[in-house]
């Protein structure tokens, strides 16, 4: 608290404003570069306590890719799944058919319940 410091009847208050931007190049061969500007603005009831500031930087970011865990990139594309059916032979396919034939026939027109 400096109620009474810098004058009798002032307390000191600051504000600070500050933005900032970054600029960033793609990565070649692992190699990034980037450009930032900030800028930063203090405004205080005590003259002495106020400035202005302008700061930019260049950064260099190196990347390489480490497989700590030896997890690669699997070569096949598709992995088919086995869901156990099989139609092996023509009978088994009209089986089938004849299942999805008694289906319709059951459920039938409106209201009709029953198998002919």
């Amino acid at each position: 608290d400096s109620a009474g410091f810098f004058h009798p009847d002032l307390t000191r208050r600051d504000t600070t404003l500050k933005a900032s931007a970054e600029f960033l190049t793609m990565s070649v061969k692992g190699v990034r570069f980037a450009v930032s500007y900030e800028f930063s603005d203090r405004f205080s009831s005590v003259p002495d306590y106020e400035f202005l500031d302008h700061r930019v930087m260049g950064k260099i970011s190196l990347y390489y890719g480490l497989d700590f865990l030896g997890l690669r990139a699997s070569e096949q594309k598709h992995i088919p799944l086995d869901y156990g059916i099989e139609a092996s032979a023509s009978g088994e396919m009209e089986g089938i058919q004849d299942l999805l034939r008694t289906d319709e026939t059951m459920r039938g027109g409106p209201g009709c319940g029953c198998i002919e």
